[in-house]
């Protein structure tokens, strides 16, 4: 999947995540290419790995502000 996200328009990243058996990538999209990107691998997965065709998914997460500080009382 890393290979197929890649060079798509509006990805800044993308890596092997989860190596061993049912391995997992990821990619850091901008949210207005999202939707191509997923309609990309979920076109062209199945047609260059047949086996694993009915076996994959995609998932979309948004990042999020990320940690705060409080002050100590």
């Amino acid at each position: 999947m890393c290979d197929l996200v890649r060079d798509r328009p509006g990805v800044h990243g993308e890596r092997m995540i989860g190596g061993g058996d049912c391995g997992t990538s990821g990619a850091i999209v901008l949210l207005g290419a999202a939707a191509s990107v997923r309609a990309h691998v979920e076109c062209e997965y199945p047609r260059l790995q047949p086996a694993f065709a009915t076996s994959f998914a995609t998932h979309e997460c948004r990042m999020a502000d990320g940690l705060t500080l409080l002050p100590l009382w």
